[in-house]
């Protein structure tokens, strides 16, 4: 096995016949399992990252990934990754279910999340961490980063101890604005999957989950091999 330091406390190993990238995520470390692949749309990805008993990241911990591969683009496997961000969505397993008091934002990274309102909320009621309330949307499009970052449903998203490593995630995609978009047809139990990339803004979109005009990449993390930082 061959390591390779990267700036922002990363890791790559590069085995025999994959490569792995330790990515620091507050106070852990999570392993991602390379290269990103690509798939027709979120539920092609979430087959895909199952059949290789993988878990998919959370909106989270894609922002961590991306955080680090900016700090180290001259890398080939970083730079691979950026060339993905800024050219197609990248799935992560952060779904969104609508209902008529406001939406269910919750992370689904093994596929076993129920996704009904009700069983939700029950888990929200439980105080369960990976399910979170909000009662509306950003009301743009276009937004200031600060404007972005306070959106409640944007905090959701990403969480409220990630919001320093977004500022800078967002602030490198363009300095002044960043782009959300949802599509929403009914008010009852309506699915929705989260990507992010670079379009000239830092975008985080919220799609049907089986549009086949959503082609994107999906990175797999190794269950278990969730690293204390030292």
């Amino acid at each position: 096995m061959k390591t390779i330091s990267l700036k922002g406390n990363g890791l790559i190993k590069v085995w025999s016949s994959f490569i792995d990238i330790d990515v620091p995520h507050l106070e852990e470390k999570f392993t991602y399992h390379l290269p990103l692949l690509p798939s027709a749309n979120y539920m092609d990805a979430a087959r895909k990252v199952d059949s290789r008993k993988l878990h998919m990241p959370t909106t989270a911990q894609f922002i961590s990934l991306i955080d680090l591969v900016m700090q180290n683009p001259e890398q080939e496997n970083c730079f691979e990754i950026l060339s993905k961000f800024n050219n197609f969505h990248l799935w992560t397993s952060t779904e969104i279910i609508t209902f008529k008091n406001g939406s269910l934002v919750y992370d689904n990274v093994d596929g076993s999340m129920p996704r009904y309102s009700a069983s939700l909320l029950r888990l929200f009621d439980e105080r369960d961490e990976r399910v979170r309330l909000v009662s509306s949307f950003p009301r743009m499009k276009k937004m200031p980063i600060k404007e972005f970052l306070r959106s409640p449903y944007i905090v959701a998203q990403i969480g409220e101890n990630m919001l320093e490593s977004a500022e800078r995630v967002i602030s490198a995609c363009n300095p002044n604005e960043a782009y959300f978009d949802i599509s929403i047809n009914s008010l009852e139990d309506e699915h929705r999957v989260t990507s992010l990339r670079n379009l000239g803004m830092f975008a985080l979109d919220n799609k049907d989950p089986i549009s086949n005009n959503a082609t994107g990449y999906f990175i797999g993390i190794v269950p278990n091999k969730i690293i204390k930082r030292s």
